[in-house]
């Protein structure tokens, strides 16, 4: 198996595939290739490839698997639609952590509203008042 073979197995998605900065491990290449890899043959194979460009190398086994069958053909445009999947996946996830960030830096600043505390509040105006009402008819209605 070649490496690029080795690389397109793994999987955008599952974290335990990737180093934090994204790029591959080398320990689960080595489990799929049965041997070890070290970086710069990682790179000689697939330079820039990551975990956020990971599209670069089933695109180019597209350019060099000139004259495959349409069967064939529809296996890496799946291939890449999923990686393409994966990546979009990926940035979307990134964006809605950077959200939640100010969301809630948001909620914690001075002057903010907590929304539950005044529904409470107003809850228990709302009794109070609803007491009054009631002894105030209590008393009337013994007159």
């Amino acid at each position: 198996m070649k490496i690029k073979d080795a690389l397109n197995k793994l999987d955008p998605k599952n974290n335990d595939h990737w180093t934090s900065d994204g790029s591959p491990r080398l320990d689960v290449l080595k489990d799929i290739l049965g041997k070890s890899v070290t970086r710069e043959q990682l790179k000689s194979a697939a330079n820039g490839f990551s975990r956020s460009n990971s599209v670069q190398v089933v695109e180019a086994e597209a350019e060099e698997a000139k004259g495959i069958s349409d069967e064939e053909q529809a296996k890496l445009n799946l291939e890449k639609a999923s990686l393409d999947l994966a990546k979009a996946q990926a940035a979307y996830q990134n964006a809605v952590s950077v959200m939640d960030v100010f969301i809630s830096k948001n909620d914690r600043q001075p002057g903010s509203i907590d929304i539950k505390a005044y529904q409470r509040s107003q809850q228990e105006q709302r009794i109070k008042q609803r007491d009054k009402q009631i002894k105030m008819n209590q008393m009337l209605s013994g007159l």
